[in-house]
């Protein structure tokens, strides 16, 4: 089987002259992928009335589209709640200025077949395809016959009120309108006949609320699957949540390990388990956490925490140019916080130049010195990972498989299905 290196960003919103500094300090990453998928969430445009509707945005420089093909993306998905806040003229601007920078877009067009039409291109010696439905927002950004807009699934709200509390919030059901499903899995089957690899981007949640899965999601995700999408991705709660508020980090979302078994046992139930790739993130720190992964399913993991680490975040200095070391603990309580304590990404301030677009403290990181420590992280990972699974007499770490794993506590046993060790006995089995 050929691999290839698929990369998938979320929104890009590039509303500020010379786009291309959005993109600085990943585009050696964006350049390495063999795909680089975004999603462009406004129109580019000068022309165009702002639509009703909605909170619209506004539209964004035209010249910035450039930057987007020169950052590395080769595809965007269109089909969002903002690319029709110009009407017409905005979605045909951005399409055009998109096929001028070389970068194939999917999900919004002149009517509702050209929306649905996929974007495919060869990347890594693979065929990929891409197409793209917005599940939020205004009717009128929905492409018709005859009506330019986005593809979209139409979703179906229902407010149970009876038995809610006087003055409290209603119970919602949400769901996914059958014709605009089945037309999605239409367009899902017709390109999985044209290509290697299928993308189905879905412009969906609940918008302005973190932690949150509607009721439609997981049916309409489940429904892609069936008719042939390729890749799922699992992001479990341990993830290195950096800015957010402390009550999302302790309880919003599960944990990463019965996550996976959750993710494993529906695509079992679909008979799809080893047709679509699972890869997981979210508190991957050390070889045997990648172990654990494989063994209950998992194709791959994404690391994130553990790369910034490793970069030099929350030390209470940096490397200078001369290789000595500075320090700055004096910055951290500037902040309001302490190496080793900092969750302070959100203000580009960081004192050791890892999360910061300010041109004095991007200086602070030194490339060599930050790769040199970096692949000192990866190759560790990389030796323990190797070790268990030789202690588990397994030849390739993708044959680590479930029967080796047991759990030390009542509570993993439960969530992970793994039997307590010492015993046959898996709660709640």
């Amino acid at each position: 089987m050929t691999a290839m290196r698929l990369l998938l960003v979320g929104d890009l919103v590039l509303d500020e002259p010379n786009a291309d500094f959005f993109f600085d300090k990943v585009r050696v990453l964006l350049r390495r992928a063999d795909m680089a998928v975004g999603h462009l969430e406004t129109p580019h445009t000068e022309r165009g009335r702002e639509s009703f509707g909605d909170v619209p945005a506004p539209a964004s420089p035209p010249e910035n589209v450039a930057a987007v093909g020169r950052a590395g993306f080769g595809m965007v998905s269109l089909a969002g709640n903002h690319m029709h806040d110009r009407g017409p003229e905005g979605i045909e601007d951005t399409i055009q200025l998109l096929d001028e920078a070389g970068v194939k877009s999917a999900g919004a067009g002149p009517n509702i077949a050209a929306a649905r039409r996929a974007a495919t291109a060869v990347a890594g010696g693979l065929r990929v395809g891409l197409v793209s439905y917005n599940c939020v927002g205004p009717r009128e950004n929905w492409a018709g016959p005859n009506h330019a807009g986005c593809a979209y699934i139409k979703v179906i709200s229902h407010y149970e009120v009876e038995g809610a509390n006087p003055g409290g919030p209603a119970k919602a059901y949400t769901f996914c309108d059958p014709e605009t499903v089945e037309a999605m899995q239409a367009d899902v089957e017709a390109l999985r006949g044209r290509v290697d690899v299928v993308i189905v981007a879905f412009h969906k949640g609940v918008v302005h609320t973190p932690a949150h899965i509607a009721m439609y999601e997981k049916p309409l995700a489940r429904a892609a699957i069936e008719a042939g999408a390729d890749v799922i991705v699992v992001d479990g709660m341990q993830g290195g949540t950096a800015a957010t508020q402390e009550v999302f980090i302790e309880h919003a979302g599960i944990p990463t390990l019965p996550a996976i078994r959750l993710a494993v046992e529906a695509l079992e139930e679909m008979d799809m388990l080893g047709k679509v790739q699972l890869v997981v993130s979210g508190g991957i720190r050390t070889g045997a956490d990648v172990a654990k992964a494989l063994a209950l399913g998992a194709d791959a993991v994404a690391i994130g925490q553990g790369v910034l680490m490793s970069l030099g975040c929350n030390t209470p200095h940096y490397i200078d140019a001369d290789g000595r070391p500075v320090d700055v603990t004096e910055e951290y309580q500037a902040l309001g916080t302490a190496p080793g304590y900092c969750h302070h990404c959100q203000t580009g301030l960081c004192p050791v130049g890892v999360t910061t677009q300010h041109p004095l403290l991007e200086q602070r990181m030194q490339p060599e010195w930050g790769a040199r420590r970096l692949i000192n992280y990866l190759t560790t990972l990389k030796m323990e990972l190797t070790t268990i699974a030789r202690a588990c007499g397994k030849s390739n770490v993708h044959h680590l498989e479930r029967e080796d794993l047991v759990a030390l506590t009542v509570e993993a046993a439960a969530m992970a299905k793994r039997p307590l060790a010492g015993t046959n006995w898996i709660p709640g089995a």
